[in-house]
């Protein structure tokens, strides 16, 4: 599996070098897209939809999820499945039966959490929620921080939302 995440690296991984690879490297089977341009996705979509190799395009932005899998991605790598890992399970699953009107209610019943999972750096807010419901899983390590207070009321805010709090 390959890996675009700019905001990462600070590079993209171009659709050009993404099908030379997909043309020359047998064992490279899809690709983490984070890249955050939907324009780009779609053509590499299209591009291997159709190929005698499948080539899977996973979602790498949680947001994007629901439009990548509507445009015929095939899934999602995604770190608020952590917390709300049935719900990204439910949209994929919708979309790929073509519910795309079930799939969209739910990208949007998520949509504030996953806002709020990513108001700091990742995995700040992720542990944060993991100690609002009860599971210690430890601090972030330097260079983060742990989260500010202002993002624990959020967060608990939003996991009452979804009735994950009480």
């Amino acid at each position: 599996m390959a890996r675009s995440i700019p905001i990462r690296t600070g590079v993209n991984i171009e659709n050009e070098t993404i099908i030379r690879l997909y043309d020359t490297v047998e064992n490279i089977i899809g690709i983490k897209d984070a890249t955050g341009d939907l324009r780009q996705t779609m053509e590499l979509i299209n591009f291997v939809k159709n190929r005698e190799k499948k080539f899977y395009v996973l979602s790498g932005e949680d947001l994007l999820t629901f439009p990548i899998m509507a445009l015929g991605g095939d899934g999602v790598i995604a770190a608020s499945a952590h917390i709300v890992g049935a719900k990204y399970k439910e949209i994929c699953e919708k979309c790929a039966k073509g519910d795309l009107d079930g799939a969209r209610a739910t990208h949007y019943e998520v949509m504030d959490i996953t806002k709020a999972l990513f108001a700091e750096p990742n995995p700040t807010a992720i542990k944060a929620c993991f100690k609002l419901i009860g599971i210690d899983v430890g601090d972030v390590r330097l260079p983060l921080v742990p989260a500010q207070q202002s993002t624990y009321h959020c967060l608990e805010k939003e996991l009452k939302n979804l009735g994950i709090l009480i």
